[in-house]
């Protein structure tokens, strides 16, 4: 019987490397507040979440579905953070490359290499935040924002947001003030949890959750921008990925499986949290395979969400965590 399943595994792998090659991957840029979790607070916990860390991970071992353009790390705007490029180097830079191989030769798809940068919001001796008052016409200092500028004024791009929205929001000032519409119908910005009506947040208060305080006046003008203008693309995923994916982890039976190679063992070690590896931010890019249960169609572009949307997606991925595992 063991054999039978490893087979049957087998030939859905090899479908999915088939499906893989013949279609166009969406290319993404994601936005991480990831830190190294040697950098800590008082108390000992890391100065940012480690659930950046297992989200990924988890893409980086899926890295075979998306055109991955650029990873920022450490895009957030909380003071006194150490750089992180060591620390994502070690992890992240030298696995993948020990993966790749590997990893094509069973699924095929996995690009030579991946391109981090560290967040150009640290350019000064403190964090910038958005400005609301500034039109951020010159963002030459900031070039983890005019990559992907510039990206955008060529071809489509997926914006992942697993932190606060203050590179996003200025690269969306930017292209407005600069009349970059191209640009602009490029871009669609995918985020999660910067508003929840059902964790952390309430169907009174739904913007009082973390990655919105980090810097409520971004958080403010992309979702209030996404409204009132339709070339702004902006799809706000709420918390989904705690809710419903991590959540629908419990009782995974797999775990040992992630040992064999170091990515992982990143994934399954970083944040495993009440028997749960903490992939919540992974939901942005598990929305775009629309493979297991929720897809973009399930949302609108203007950034707005409902309470309903939110519950029906995380039931979604609720229903669906263990063969996203």
């Amino acid at each position: 019987m063991k054999t039978f399943w490893m087979t049957l595994l087998a030939i859905i792998l090899l479908a999915q490397a088939v499906l893989l090659t013949g279609m166009e991957k969406p290319t993404i840029w994601v936005y991480s507040d990831m830190s190294d979790p040697r950098d800590q607070r008082a108390g000992g916990h890391p100065q940012n979440d480690p659930d950046d860390i297992c989200s990924l991970a988890a893409l980086l071992l899926q890295a075979n579905r998306f055109d991955i353009a650029g990873i920022v790390y450490s895009s957030t705007n909380r003071r006194g953070l150490k750089d992180a490029t060591a620390f994502v180097n070690s992890t992240f830079v030298e696995a993948y490359r020990r993966a790749r191989d590997p990893l094509n030769a069973a699924l095929v798809g996995f690009q030579e290499s991946i391109p981090f940068y560290r967040s150009s919001l640290y350019n000064g001796s403190d964090p910038e935040k958005f400005d609301p008052n500034a039109d951020y016409r010159e963002i030459g200092h900031l070039p983890t924002v005019s990559r992907l500028v510039e990206l955008a004024s060529k071809q489509p791009v997926y914006v992942l947001n697993w932190g606060p929205l203050t590179e996003s929001a200025i690269a969306i000032r930017h292209c407005l003030a600069t009349g970059n519409t191209g640009a602009l119908r490029n871009m669609t910005i995918l985020s999660h949890w910067t508003t929840s009506y059902i964790a952390q947040g309430t169907p009174d208060t739904p913007f009082k959750v973390a990655n919105c305080r980090d810097d409520g006046e971004a958080c403010r003008f992309l979702h209030e921008t996404a409204k009132s203008n339709p070339l702004v693309k902006f799809i706000e995923l709420g918390s989904v990925g705690q809710t419903g994916i991590v959540n629908g982890s419990a009782g995974y039976q797999g775990f040992g499986e992630f040992q064999g190679s170091a990515l992982g063992q990143v994934f399954v070690q970083s944040k495993f949290y009440s028997g749960k590896p903490d992939q919540s931010d992974a939901s942005t890019f598990w929305l775009l395979t629309g493979d297991f249960g929720p897809s973009v169609e399930d949302y609108r572009t203007d950034g707005t969400l409902d309470q309903a949307t939110e519950e029906r997606v995380r039931d979604a991925f609720l229903g669906n965590a263990h063969a996203i595992l």
